[in-house]
């Protein structure tokens, strides 16, 4: 198997037997797109969206004979693509998308 991004690699550990590796990433869709629908000016045209971190499909042959598919992801707590409104902008009544936390409240 040969990574398509070398510094987002996925495993499975495992004893059983790997029938077979396949990592995923924009082989079963097309990249999205995406534009600002209010910018003000307009974009003129739509930018592609990377997906970030590939999908990582293992299947595993079990010592009675099935077949197990195994799917790895690796989800983000923040918002995995840096879209352009997202930085100059925050949602409005949401937190703010960039600067420091706000303190912990104790428990």
């Amino acid at each position: 198997m040969t990574p398509s991004n070398d510094e987002r690699n996925l495993v499975v550990a495992t004893t059983f037997v790997v029938r077979s590796v396949e990592q995923l990433r924009n082989d079963l869709v097309d990249p999205l797109l995406y534009r600002r629908l209010t910018a003000k000016p307009p974009d003129m045209a739509a930018v592609t969206v990377d997906i970030e971190r590939p999908i990582l499909h293992v299947q595993l042959d079990l010592p009675d004979g099935t077949r197990l598919h195994v799917i790895n992801v690796h989800l983000k707590s923040k918002i995995p693509t840096n879209f352009l409104a997202r930085r100059l902008m925050p949602i409005a009544g949401g937190p703010p998308t960039r600067g420091p936390r706000a303190p912990s409240s104790p428990r």
